[in-house]
């Protein structure tokens, strides 16, 4: 009920519906005063038909597949039936105020959560006024004068209460469309957010001399990028039972006493060993698995905690492996919202990137212990961090301080078309630039951020590339500090946003415009009435809606298979689309109830639609 009065409080605001709106709304189709008189006088003759007009009613919806399905529960039909009385003395009790506009809207939005699509309501509408119809008929025998403008006046408040209803359905329609948007904003920014984690992961392993204070910046990172209050990160060991066990690494500092104080010290000193296998953390190291408790004080795995050790609301535990075997664990507690799956997925790049760096780094550490005895071996811990480089799936490439690529990987030589790492190594990184970005020339904004990265650190931003999709080519450049060669040198990565926006622009293409066609959709076709009503109410002129059916597509669908059918309904569209005016629009709106015949009598047309008549007669010939 609550969310039903949120989704009525939001449509009132979104269509602007008040006294005065509503109003205008009865003025516009004509719903006078004597309308309303005609309609009182038939409230309650028609109360006498009621049950067997609605039973006839359901009746002819419980032919069609959909509404078995939706009122196969018998009280579910009882109870719609009942409903549907107390909405049908409405249709006619002569109070058609700001409340009734209410109720209407909110038939609306009920129907379009049950999934009643527009078509089947209009169509269901279309019995309900022929069976009224009928019976008015019938009340009315003795004055057949009154029959016709009683039903004049039954029509204008049915195609009131369409509006309104309408009303609910585009709002639907734009609530799922700016939810689809706003999903896509979402996992741009969280995606946008791990590279940058991951980034700045990478600069700490590469910049940072120490394991242990890469492993205290990673932990950082972990627990901001989940909204945990507290972590760990340890290593994973054999006894000489070849029994696991924890050695931490790094450990966010909870002390509560001198005691755990104490312990907390030792442990940076001399790093903490976990040999219990019977708790949380055991459960990482003897599964191998993600370990997730979000109840921890209720769960069979966990150990429970010292005594003063803060509450432990929630605790996830993750392993990272090296070369198939597990090498350590992080463990992070206390998110605000629990630790789910989906957190694991989140993080899952990340535990990948560590092990690729757990590599490097026992590979640095290795040459770390050498590096001062020979220029030789200075010479190779270089050449494996340029092994590094290249492990990168992203386009990286290292640019020294007078603005030349003096290295690069192969992801790079994709990216920008060239035939090999030399074409590019010597270059100019405006060599590869347009002239121009959005605010000003190239050179001027590259001196920039460069000075900006060597004297700030990380820099990202978007840059336009001429790169092998063309020219002006969005990409988002990171710039990093780095040591290369003994030199201070900047690590760039280049990102290619273009299916990015690719699949930005699809979005929005399939918002509005039908996808085999290329015409306008029915979203679109919403958008445009709308829109031409209110002109037409504020310049007084007159617009039209003409519906074209495709008589005998199934038929052709059917010989000459779903090929030439779609062969069929382009050539249609595109002979139409080349016929009509300018400042016309043609939309392609697909009914679910395709069984309709139309008796098209062409001397009936007007001469403005001469043009739409002639398409009826020419042939189309399917190759």
């Amino acid at each position: 009920m609550l969310r039903m009065m949120h989704a009525m409080e939001d449509i009132f605001g979104h269509i602007s519906l008040n006294e005065t709106s509503f109003h205008n709304r009865k003025d516009l189709i004509r719903l006078r005063t004597e309308d309303i008189e005609l309609l009182l006088a038939l409230h309650v003759p028609l109360q006498i038909y009621e049950t067997e007009l609605i039973n006839a009613f359901y009746d002819h919806l419980m032919s069609f597949d959909f509404a078995q399905e939706l009122l196969a529960d018998p009280e579910v039909r009882a109870r719609l039936q009942s409903t549907q009385k107390t909405y049908f003395r409405r249709l006619t009790a002569g109070e058609y105020d700001l409340d009734y506009a209410k109720d209407r809207i909110r038939v609306g939005i009920a129907h379009e959560r049950v999934g009643l699509t527009t078509q089947w309501y209009i169509g269901s509408y279309a019995v309900y006024l022929e069976l009224t119809c009928h019976y008015i008929a019938k009340i009315l025998s003795q004055t057949p004068a009154l029959i016709e403008p009683s039903i004049n006046a039954l029509y204008k408040v049915a195609l009131l209460d369409i509006t309104l209803a309408f009303d609910a359905y585009m709002y639907a329609s734009h609530k799922s469309i700016h939810a689809a948007r706003q999903e896509v904003s979402d996992k741009y920014e969280d995606q946008l957010n791990l590279q940058q984690t991951i980034d700045r992961i990478q600069k700490a392993f590469i910049l940072n001399a120490s394991y242990d204070s890469a492993l205290e910046l990673l932990l950082n990172e972990l627990i901001e990028f989940t909204n945990s209050a507290f972590g760990l990160i340890g290593d994973v060991l054999h006894d000489e039972n070849d029994a696991p066990y924890l050695k931490l690494r790094a450990l966010t500092n909870i002390a509560w006493n001198d005691e755990t104080r104490a312990l907390y010290e030792s442990n940076q000193a001399n790093g903490l060993e976990f040999h219990n296998h019977h708790n949380l953390l055991g459960s990482v190291m003897t599964t191998g698995k993600p370990v997730i408790a979000n109840s921890p004080n209720s769960d069979s795995r966990s150990g429970g905690v010292p005594e003063g050790h803060p509450t432990l609301n929630s605790y996830l535990g993750l392993p990272f492996y090296h070369n198939g075997n597990i090498v350590g664990m992080i463990g992070l507690a206390n998110a605000e919202e629990g630790y789910t799956e989906k957190t694991v997925k989140r993080l899952t790049p990340i535990l990948e990137t560590l092990e690729s760096l757990y590599e490097a780094r026992k590979l640095r550490d290795q040459l770390t212990e050498t590096l001062h005895e020979n220029d030789e071996l200075r010479q190779q811990n270089e050449t494996q961090i340029a092994i590094l480089l290249q492990k990168s799936a992203d386009a990286i490439g290292i640019i020294n301080k007078d603005m030349v690529i003096t290295e690069c990987n192969d992801a790079a030589v994709k990216l920008y078309g060239v035939s090999s790492r030399q074409d590019l190594i010597g270059l100019s990184p405006l060599k590869i630039s347009s002239a121009n970005q959005s605010r000003e020339s190239s050179k001027n904004l590259a001196k920039h951020y460069i000075s900006k990265a060597l004297t700030e650190g990380y820099q990202r931003f978007e840059w336009l590339q001429n790169t092998i999709h063309g020219e002006n080519t969005p990409t988002e450049v990171t710039l990093t500090p780095v040591i290369f060669h003994g030199e201070a040198c900047i690590q760039v990565v280049w990102r290619d946003l273009t299916e990015i926006r690719a699949k930005e622009n699809r979005i929005k293409q399939l918002a509005y415009f039908d996808e085999l066609t290329g015409l306008a959709n029915k979203n679109l076709f919403s958008d445009r009435v709308k829109h031409l009503l209110e002109l037409s109410k504020r310049f007084n002129y007159t617009i039209a809606v003409v519906y074209l059916d495709l008589v005998n597509h199934e038929d052709v669908k059917e010989t000459l298979g779903y090929i030439a059918g779609d062969d069929l309904l382009h050539a249609v569209a595109r002979r139409i689309a080349s016929t009509i005016r300018s400042a016309d629009t043609l939309i392609r709106y697909v009914f679910s109830d395709d069984h309709r015949n139309f008796d098209i009598d062409q001397r009936a047309i007007d001469r403005e639609f001469d043009s739409l008549a002639r398409i009826n007669g020419e042939v189309f010939a399917l190759a």
